[in-house]
C-alpha cells in the first residue's frame, strides 16, 4: 500500500512548538487530503499500474532486472547495507520511469513536494518580507513559477521511494515471472566477419556473470578483425528467460575458403544439427559503426540474407500474422564500436583534449581547482562535437544517402530499399518506407564494457558499461574532479546512452514478447538438410566449396 513517509512533514507536524503557526492546521488538513488520496488511488488504479508495470517490461525492464538485489535490500529496509553507487543505481531507475507515471500519481507526488517544500523554506513563518504565508497561495506560486521538467527528477525520486512503490514493483514483477513459466528466446548473431559479433557476446556473458554466476568461459577474438572461426551455441539463464545466441562465422573473407554461400550453407546445417531451423526470435545484425558507410562484405552480408529469406517468404506466409518483409520487425541492427569513434584532432588521446597537469611538489589544491575548472572549460564543446559525431555515424551507417556514389557506397537503408526494389517489383514505396522506420527505430548502439585489469581479452567478468562518449575513459586521469563535469557528462545533450547494454536487453526483451512469428530458415537450401549423424555430408561440402573458390578467387554472386 502507498503512503505518506515524509520525515519532513512528520516531523513539523511532531514538534508541539509548531502548532502556533496559522498553518499547522491546514499543514495537517493536507496530509490528510493527500493521504486519502492515496489510499482511494491505489483502490482503484489497478489499471493504470498495470499499464505503469507494462510500459517498464517494454522499456525498462533489463535495468529492474540488474538492479533487483539492491531493490529487494531497499524494500526490507536494510538500506545502511547498500553503498552509494547502489542508490545511485536506483536513483537511475527511478528517473527513468518517472515519464511512465499516471497522472493522478503526478498530481500525489508534486501535492507532498509542495508541502515539504512550503515547510522546509519556512513559508509558513509570517514576515513583512514572506508574502506567500497562507499555504493556498504559496502552492498557486510554485506552480506557476518553480515547476519544470528540470527539476522533476531531483524532486520526484526521493518522494517515489518514501511512497513505497518500489516495494509495490517488487511485489508485481515476482508475481508475474514467478507465474509464467520459463521462456526461452534464440538469438542469431549476424554480420560481416570482424564486426564485433563474438567482442558483443563475451560482454553480454561478463554482464550476466554479475547475476547467474556463471563463469564465462573461453572465446577467440581477434585482434587483426579476423574474426570467430566457429559456430557456437552460448546459453544464458536468467529470470524467467534462457537466451540462446548464435555466435557464427563472420561473411567476407574468401582467403580463407569461405566465401557467401559456403557460409550460409554451413550456417543451415548447423542450425538444422541443432533443431531450430524454425525456432529463431531474433537477429541481432551486427554493424561496423566504427566505419561510416557499408563495405563491400556488408552490402553482400545484406544481399545474402534478405535473398535468402525471400525464398523462405512462402514458408512465413503460411503464419496470418505475417506479411512481406515481416521478418525485418525481429532483427535489431546494433551499430558496433561506438566508442571507438573519436574526434580527428583526439583521437591520439582517446577522444578528448589531453589532462596536462601533473601531480607535483608545489601543486596545491587551489592551483588543482583552477586548472579543472579552466580544462573542463575548454572541453565542453569538445564533448559536445564527440557526442554529436558518434550519432552522425550510426545516421551515415543506417540510413544517409550519398549523391555521386555507387551503390556499394551507400548505407545500410539504401542498399535495403534497392534489395527490396529488385526483390519485390511489385513493392509499394510507403511498404518499405514503414519498413525503413521499424528498422531504425530497432537499432541500438553498441559500445564497450570495461574489463578488470590482467583479464583476458574474452573474460568480461564483473565489468563494467561505460556510457557513451566514455568521457572517463578519455581524461583518464585522478587529479581531474570538477563538479559541473559531473553532472554534464551524464546529462542527455552530451552523451549518447548511459548504457547501451540496457538499450540492446530492453530491445531483446520487447521484440521477443511479441509470438506472432518464428523466424523460419526450415525450407532454405533443402537439399542440405541430409542425416547429419554422418559429419562426411559437411566436410565435404565444405571442401568441395573450398577448392571452388581456391580456383576462382572470387566472390559468389548473390543477387
Amino acid at each position: 500500500m502507498l503512503s505518506i513517509n515524509s520525515r519532513t512533514i512528520n516531523d513539523f507536524l511532531n514538534n508541539e512548538e509548531n502548532k502556533k503557526y496559522d498553518s499547522y492546521k491546514f499543514i495537517e488538513n493536507k496530509k490528510k487530503s493527500i493521504s486519502n488520496s492515496i489510499c482511494l488511488y491505489f483502490i482503484n488504479s489497478k489499471n493504470e499500474l498495470n499499464k505503469l508495470f507494462d510500459k517498464i517490461v517494454d522499456n525498462n525492464y533489463s535495468e529492474y532486472f540488474m538492479i533487483r538485489k539492491i531493490i529487494q535490500i531497499y524494500t526490507d529496509e536494510s538500506i545502511d547495507k547498500l553503498t552509494e553507487n547502489e542508490i545511485e543505481l536506483i536513483d537511475n531507475f527511478l528517473g527513468k520511469i518517472i515519464k511512465f507515471l499516471p497522472e493522478q500519481l503526478h498530481k500525489i507526488i508534486k501535492s507532498i513536494f509542495y508541502l515539504e517544500y512550503y515547510i522546509t523554506s519556512k513559508s509558513y513563518i509570517k514576515s513583512d518580507r514572506n508574502q506567500l504565508s497562507k499555504p493556498e497561495d504559496f502552492i498557486i506560486w510554485m506552480e506557476k513559477n518553480y515547476w519544470n521538467s528540470e527539476r522533476m527528477n531531483l524532486n520526484y525520486i526521493p518522494i517515489i521511494k518514501n511512497l513505497g512503490i518500489l516495494k509495490i514493483f517488487n511485489t508485481f514483477f515476482n508475481s508475474i515471472y514467478q507465474n509464467k513459466e520459463k521462456q526461452e528466446k534464440i538469438i542469431l548473431l549476424y554480420g560481416k566477419l570482424g564486426s564485433g559479433k563474438t567482442t558483443i557476446l563475451c560482454m553480454l556473458l561478463g554482464i550476466f556473470y554479475i547475476l547467474t554466476n556463471k563463469k564465462p568461459s573461453y572465446h577467440k577474438i581477434s585482434n587483426n578483425n579476423r574474426g570467430t572461426k566457429d559456430f557456437e551455441i552460448i546459453d544464458i539463464e536468467f529470470d524467467n528467460f534462457k537466451l540462446r545466441i548464435i555466435d557464427i562465422i563472420g561473411f567476407g573473407d574468401p582467403g580463407k575458403g569461405y566465401d557467401y554461400e559456403l557460409l550460409w550453407r554451413k550456417l543451415i546445417l548447423f542450425l538444422n544439427y541443432k533443431n531450430i531451423l524454425n525456432k529463431i526470435d531474433i537477429i541481432l545484425y551486427v554493424l561496423d559503426g566504427s566505419i561510416p558507410r557499408l563495405d563491400k562484405s556488408e552490402t553482400n552480408s545484406l544481399k545474402l540474407l534478405m535473398n535468402k529469406m525471400f525464398l523462405n517468404e512462402k514458408e512465413l506466409k503460411e503464419n496470418s500474422n505475417y506479411e512481406e518483409l515481416d521478418y525485418w520487425k525481429k532483427v535489431i541492427i546494433i551499430c558496433s564500436k561506438s566508442n571507438d569513434i573519436k574526434i580527428l584532432n583526439n583521437r591520439i588521446n582517446g577522444g578528448l583534449p589531453k589532462y596536462n597537469l601533473k601531480l607535483s611538489a608545489d601543486l596545491n589544491q587551489d592551483i588543482l581547482n583552477e586548472y579543472n575548472e579552466r580544462y573542463f572549460d575548454s572541453i565542453k564543446e569538445d564533448m559536445m562535437e564527440w557526442r554529436d559525431l558518434i550519432e552522425s555515424r550510426k545516421n551515415e551507417k543506417l540510413s544517409y544517402q550519398r549523391t555521386g556514389g555507387d551503390n556499394e557506397d551507400q548505407s545500410f537503408l539504401v542498399n535495403f530499399k534497392r534489395i527490396c526494389k529488385k526483390l519485390y517489383p511489385r513493392i509499394t514505396d510507403s511498404k518499405i518506407n514503414d519498413l525503413m522506420i521499424i528498422i531504425t527505430n530497432n537499432s541500438v548502439y553498441g559500445g564497450t564494457a570495461n574489463r578488470k585489469k590482467g583479464s583476458e581479452i574474452w573474460d568480461y567478468s564483473d565489468c563494467f558499461v561505460p556510457q557513451i562518449p566514455d568521457f572517463d575513459l578519455a581524461i583518464n586521469n585522478d587529479l581531474f574532479f570538477n563538479s559541473e563535469y559531473e553532472i554534464t557528462k551524464k546529462s542527455k545533450e552530451f552523451i549518447i546512452t548511459n548504457n547501451w547494454f540496457n538499450d540492446l536487453m530492453n530491445k531483446i526483451i520487447k521484440l521477443s514478447d511479441s509470438n506472432d512469428f518464428k523466424l523460419n530458415f526450415k525450407h532454405i537450401d533443402n537439399s542440405l538438410i541430409l542425416d547429419q549423424e554422418n559429419n562426411e555430408t559437411i566436410n565435404n561440402i565444405i571442401t568441395e566449396r573450398k577448392e571452388n573458390v581456391k580456383k576462382n578467387k572470387s566472390f559468389c554472386n548473390i543477387l
